[in-house]
């Protein structure tokens, strides 16, 4: 998932999956699918869990910026 792979938790405030190729992405995106609609179809409550979960999750960039700074341009 791109960027976000370090900011969804699996099941927790979002659903990840990766993939080498684009065949191996797109069947890992397929099961990701069935993941999120098993919780969405569940009567558990996780969806809304999961929903409010994510919608309380923030993405700053505090992280990747001194990411960046070390990793690119060996700023400590």
């Amino acid at each position: 998932v791109g960027g976000l792979r370090d900011t969804i938790e699996e099941g927790k405030n979002g659903f990840a999956f990766e993939g080498d190729n684009p065949t191996a992405q797109a069947d890992a995106l397929l099961d990701a699918l069935k993941r999120a609609l098993k919780k969405f179809s569940g009567k558990s409550g996780q969806w809304q869990r999961l929903r409010k979960s994510a919608a309380a999750t923030r993405f700053t960039w505090d992280k990747s910026v001194d990411a960046y700074l070390q990793q690119l341009y060996r700023v400590s």
